[in-house]
């Protein structure tokens, strides 16, 4: 055996003692796509052919595109590279500290994957010096970046008591795209069980945005499931791509169920002009007048959400907000009030048009036209729900008009013109 095999076999072996004595649990890689990472990672290989050792990647924007662009590469089809980024500009705070703008060993900045029993870089076990020797122990990170990258792949938090549910084998397993996969990565759900994956919303997990979560996830699965994509909207686009996806083993077969014609037959659709700087004293006597049993108001602006509620309770209009920007507690308890019905107006963005089914919702207001008509649809659907009928009114200027009376041919349904008159809907021809 030569000097350079000697040593290969013997840094394999310290690789496996010292990841088989903490547990693989307790490592991870800190990849910056170099030689030296790059090496370490494929030396890990060859020690634990079936590791699941995190390789994490800190995109900083201070790193050479071309490196960058080869870590992003490595990505797709090596799921075990988590790829971060920081929350806020980094190069002010590095030149503030004197740490170099333009260093190949950026990935030491980060100092937030600390995980339970010991957590050291892998590498400092691995270096020419022996075993022990530490080279990336300690990181030296200004405060000011403790904690402030977030995971682009990976890194979901998730609780001790869903952990504990899934060691119940449940039949069903409901989650996000790359939730089920922070599960599948720590070994918490078992892919070889899994007999079929169905998609709800397939157009939205299918667009562009998402696609790459759910790629990914039918890339773990065995290429034997059934794969279900269900979705009020599925449009030509949504069964192309769903076929077009190398895990398809056959051509699919496209399911349509008989119309109930819902949109037309169950809803009835208002359109009252407002100029755009009255919208919400428009909405708040809209609301005085109708009293709805319970009122959705969507608006395709997130900060606009945010002055709808504020005005709406200054002139004593009780009502939730929910919105990306509100945290997942926020959510939740604002969802739980308002299907209880201790608030009756909830004021939303497009993430309530899909999956939200909250019964007794008797209007639904849109404060602007969405540019596409899915979600005009999504949004109009979360009234008359389980037979029941309601109101799905627009609120908008001359140009929303103008498209209302588009959308309308487009989607064959009647739209009735309504105006507010002494604290009353009412129809034009009524006045005349």
């Amino acid at each position: 055996m030569t000097d350079n095999e000697f040593l290969l076999q013997d840094r394999i072996q310290k690789i496996q003692q010292i990841i088989n004595q903490y547990g693989e649990e307790n490592f991870y890689i800190s990849f910056s796509g170099g030689k030296d990472s790059t090496v370490l990672s494929k030396l890990i290989d060859m020690a634990l052919p079936d590791n699941n050792i995190p390789r994490v990647y800190a995109d900083t924007g201070i790193e050479l595109n071309m490196i960058r662009n080869f870590v992003y590469k490595l990505a797709e089809d090596d799921w075990r590279i988590e790829i971060i980024k920081p929350s806020q500009n980094i190069r002010d705070i590095l030149e503030f500290y004197g740490y170099p703008f333009k260093s190949k060993h950026h990935s030491r900045y980060v100092d937030i994957f600390r995980r339970k029993g010991v957590t050291k870089s892998i590498k400092q076990y691995t270096t020419p010096f022996g075993v022990g020797k530490e080279t990336y122990g300690a990181y030296n990170c200004p405060k000011k970046l403790m904690y402030q990258f977030e995971s682009n792949y990976n890194g979901i938090k998730i609780s001790d008591k869903c952990c504990e549910k899934l060691k119940e084998k449940p039949k069903v397993i409901i989650g996000g795209a790359a939730r089920l996969l922070e599960l599948i990565h720590l070994k918490k759900l078992k892919v070889n069980a899994v007999k079929s994956l169905v998609l709800d919303e397939a157009d939205r997990l299918l667009s562009p945005e998402l696609r790459s979560d759910t790629e990914r996830l039918l890339e773990r699965l065995p290429k034997t499931i059934q794969i279900i994509g269900n979705s009020a909207t599925v449009s030509p686009y949504t069964c192309k791509t769903l076929q077009n996806l190398k895990f398809s083993q056959k051509e699919l077969d496209f399911i349509s169920l008989p119309p109930e014609n819902i949109l037309k037959e169950k809803i009835t659709h208002w359109a009252i002009f407002s100029e755009r700087r009255n919208k919400i004293d428009t909405l708040r006597s809209f609301i005085n007048a109708e009293k709805p049993q319970k009122l959705i108001v969507f608006s395709s602006k997130t900060d606009q959400v945010k002055i709808i509620k504020e005005k709406l309770a200054f002139k004593g209009i009780e009502c939730g907000l929910l919105s990306a920007k509100e945290n997942k507690v926020d959510r939740k308890t604002t969802i739980d009030r308002f299907r209880s019905g201790k608030i009756k107006v909830l004021i939303t963005t497009d993430l309530a048009s899909r999956g939200l089914d909250i019964p007794n919702i008797s209007h639904v207001v849109q404060m602007d036209l969405p540019e596409e008509s899915d979600f005009f649809v999504h949004r109009a659907g979360r009234t008359a729900r389980a037979g029941n009928t309601g109101i799905n009114c627009v609120i908008g200027d001359a140009i929303e008009m103008q498209n209302y009376a588009k959308l309308e041919k487009k989607l064959k349904i009647i739209v009735y013109p309504k105006i507010l008159y002494k604290g009353v809907v009412c129809t034009p021809e009524s006045l005349s």
